[in-house]
């Protein structure tokens, strides 16, 4: 059983409420353990960095119709996926390491870095040039 709240409880009330609770659904013979595995909650890191790009990174990139979306946190590696006018854009490399990632090291220490898992390729018309190709030659 889970018991969350909007705003703290009064707990003197809410106890004798949740033990109830337990009490009945101990008594309908339902197990004390759900066999159901509760959605993972995000973690701190996770937390953190998408605050980050909703409150520091996406209203820049959105003066170029761009938007950042935090896919996971793994290894302490944040793994983003560009999207509107940053999803095939040529200097996406850029706004990636020297945006995206300085940004939210400069915020977060303890993030070991960002990787793009954008689909450059995808879309109607996209502009990236490539692996190794600069938006500027």
């Amino acid at each position: 059983m889970t018991v969350a709240f909007a705003e703290p409880p009064d707990w003197a009330v809410v106890a004798k409420e949740v033990g109830r609770a337990i009490r009945a659904a101990l008594a309908d013979g339902r197990p004390p353990i759900s066999p159901r595995r509760p959605a993972p909650l995000p973690d701190d890191l996770t937390e953190r960095v998408t605050d980050v790009l909703y409150r520091r990174i996406n209203p820049g990139l959105a003066q170029h119709g761009g938007r950042a979306e935090l896919v996971d946190v793994k290894g302490g590696v944040a793994r983003v996926r560009l999207s509107g006018g940053c999803q095939g854009c040529g200097a996406a490399k850029m706004t990636l390491s020297l945006g995206i990632e300085q940004t939210l090291r400069g915020e977060i220490p303890e993030l070991r870095g960002v990787e793009d898992v954008t689909d450059h390729a995808a879309g109607e018309r996209p502009y990236y040039p490539g692996e190794g190709a600069s938006p500027f030659a």
